[in-house]
């Protein structure tokens, strides 16, 4: 078995929401634009997102923020 130095982390929809805090309906507008990391299908039912794609995209909507 292969020991992998970094490990993803897959979020599901209601904690890309809880993250995000954006509403199902406007992320998958976001999606269907191209403007947020698409989902990763694991089976039938279960869709996930990388962990550090949806970080990715939060750094860029506050990059250039001034506290």
């Amino acid at each position: 078995m292969e020991n992998h130095s970094t490990q993803r982390k897959a979020l599901r929809i209601d904690s890309v929401i809880d993250r995000t805090g954006l509403s199902k309906t406007h992320l998958y507008r976001l999606i269907e634009r191209g403007h947020f990391p698409r989902p990763v299908k694991l089976s039938d039912r279960v869709s996930v997102w990388d962990a550090t794609l949806v970080d990715q995209w939060l750094s860029e909507k506050f990059s250039g923020v001034k506290a």
